[in-house]
Order: C-alpha cells, then sequence, then structure tokens
C-alpha cells in the first residue's frame, strides 16, 4: 500500500474517532440537540472510517466511495463551522486531506492495479 493510500486510512480513521469523541463529550454534557447535530455531521466520517478498513482488500469501487463519501463529509463539515470553529474545521481538514489523498495518481494506480 502506497503511502498516500496509507496516509488516507489514518486520515479517514482519525476524522471517525474525532467525531466519536465529540459526540462522546455532547452526549456527556446531556446537549441533545449537540448530539443530533454530531450524529447527522460525522455520520459519513463513520462509514468512511468503516470503508478505510477495506482500502486493502477491493479495488477501484473502494476508491470511489471513499472519495464520494469525503466529499459529502467535507460539504457537511462546512455545516459544523456554525456549532464551532474546532467541530468543522478539523473535519474539514480531514475530509478533504482523505479526498485529496485518494484522487492522486499514486493512489489510483495502486486501487486499479491486477490483483
Amino acid at each position: 500500500m502506497p503511502e498516500t493510500v496509507r496516509s488516507a486510512q489514518v486520515a479517514a480513521w482519525s476524522l471517525g474517532a474525532f467525531g466519536a469523541a465529540l459526540t462522546t463529550i455532547a452526549w456527556r454534557a446531556e446537549n441533545v440537540e449537540l448530539v443530533g447535530a454530531m450524529v447527522f455531521g460525522y455520520s459519513f466520517a463513520w462509514l468512511l472510517a468503516v470503508v478505510a478498513f477495506v482500502f486493502g482488500i477491493f479495488g477501484r469501487p473502494i476508491q470511489v466511495i471513499g472519495v464520494a463519501l469525503a466529499a459529502v463529509e467535507a460539504f457537511v463539515c462546512l455545516g459544523l463551522v456554525a456549532i464551532g470553529p474546532l467541530t468543522g474545521f478539523l473535519g474539514l481538514g480531514l475530509s478533504l486531506a482523505v479526498l485529496v489523498l485518494l484522487c492522486r495518481g499514486e493512489s489510483t494506480a495502486w486501487f486499479t492495479r491486477c490483483r
């Protein structure tokens, strides 16, 4: 697995863990509206983290799914900026990092290689 794919994988896992941590903090603070916002805001990140586990198993369809989930998560994180800069900008940065890393040439070559 090339460095770009491994970096995208780690960034996707970090994004999912960050969303889970923020959701847990909101839940512990008993702020139901914030919990709902976090669950909606990071649901695509959690799906992306699950998809990141199978980067090495499947080929091009997983790359396309990863790119699509990262793009949707980046868009949703723009709305999370209204809640707070940490919740929105860090999620936006990580999802854009995954998006850029998965779209690199060496990532595409690795996902489309013969198995």
